[in-house]
This record gives C-alpha cells, sequence and structure tokens, in this order.
C-alpha cells in the first residue's frame, strides 16, 4: 500500500517513505481502517475545497460585470457541495464535477456561435430580479425585431406601450474570464489534506 495525492490521475505529493513502509506492514484490519481515515480526510478537505469557492459567489447585484462571480438559479453552488469520495482500487478519490457554464467559468476561454449563428445574451429587460431569464429562449418573446448594434454585434428589440425594449444582445463570439478558483483552492488546501492523514495514520500506527 502506498500513500500519495494524485490529481487527474497524476501524482502531486507523496507522503514520507518511512510511513507509507510502515502502512505496508500493517494487517488487513489495520490497513482498512488507513482506508477509512482517507476517506473522512477527502471529504473534510473537499467540504474546504467547496466552501472556500462558494465564499466567492456572490448573489446577483445586477448586470453590470463584477470581479466575482454571481449566483442566480443556485444550481451552481448546490453541484460544488454534490461531490463524491470513492473508492478505487486502493485508492480514495474525490471528485467535483461542475456544470457545463461553471466549468466555463473555471478555465475560462471563448465561445462561438455554431454555424453562422448568433449567442443571444439577455439584457437586463429580459432578466428577473435575481438574474435570471424571464423566458427560455429569445423565440419565446413577441413582438420582437432586430436592429444593428456595435462592432458586429445585433440587438433583439420588443415593442412596448410607450417605447421599444431592447432584451437580448447577438455576438458571435464571448471570451469569459477564469474567476471560479476551484484548482487554486484545491492547491492550497491540499498541505491540510496531507496534515490530517499522515496525524490519524501515526496515531493508529502507535496504537496497541
Amino acid at each position: 500500500m502506498q500513500l500519495h495525492v494524485r490529481k487527474n490521475g497524476q501524482r502531486v505529493e507523496r507522503v514520507s517513505a518511512s510511513l507509507t513502509k510502515a502502512i505496508s506492514r500493517l494487517g488487513p484490519i489495520r490497513r482498512q481502517a488507513v482506508m477509512d481515515i482517507g476517506r473522512v480526510a477527502m471529504r473534510d478537505y473537499l467540504e474546504r475545497v467547496t466552501e472556500r469557492v462558494a465564499k466567492g459567489i456572490k448573489p446577483y447585484s445586477g448586470p453590470r460585470p463584477t470581479k466575482h462571480l454571481n449566483s442566480r438559479s443556485g444550481r451552481g453552488l448546490k453541484s460544488l457541495k454534490e461531490f463524491l469520495v470513492r473508492d478505487r482500487g486502493r485508492d480514495i478519490e474525490g471528485v467535483v464535477a461542475l456544470p457545463r457554464h461553471m466549468a466555463q467559468h473555471e478555465f475560462g476561454g471563448e465561445i462561438k456561435a455554431r454555424n453562422g449563428k448568433y449567442l443571444t445574451i439577455p439584457l437586463p429587460a429580459a432578466l428577473k430580479p435575481d438574474g435570471t431569464p424571464k423566458k427560455m429562449s429569445a423565440r419565446a418573446w413577441e413582438g420582437t425585431y432586430v436592429v444593428d448594434g456595435k462592432r458586429g454585434t445585433k440587438v433583439i428589440m420588443q415593442h412596448r406601450p410607450g417605447r421599444d425594449v431592447p432584451i437580448y444582445v447577438l455576438k458571435r463570439k464571448v471570451r469569459i474570464s477564469p474567476r471560479l478558483g476551484l484548482r487554486k483552492a484545491l492547491r492550497s488546501e491540499r498541505t491540510g489534506l496531507r496534515r490530517d492523514v499522515v496525524n490519524q495514520i501515526r496515531g493508529l500506527l502507535k496504537a496497541p
């Protein structure tokens, strides 16, 4: 049995050789106890990581860009807490599965419309107070028409009593900055994971 930390299948940190050797001499019952320690430590580690990431996500406060991510429906925050801790052979594996929109904010990058079409980006008039869309898509609105906007964009307008209101901007592509910070939190809290595991295993080895 070896004691180390892996990320995406690659070893990133190894516990001391002497401790690993001592573990290899344990009987089946105590080896199972080591696995139990690993499960609890992994769960505590992911609790710390996801709580740290969640604190950086602020309630939606309007359409103006902020340096923080905004929570709208709450589905993204919920997904962070639905991490998995499972056995994979003699390893303990922790998995945080991000929904697509959260992954985009973790890695950043450019999103392009397909087949020469446009991305539909809702404007304030198309959003509820919590920042979620009032309708499922731009096609669900009535009384709309399209006008040319700035820098190659187009704008969907809606006829309303007394005035016409912009409800969507259409763009060929948008760029998203990496702002979630999950990988940063995983790296930052990894030392605590190692410390917890080592201290508990040393206690197990000292027990009669």
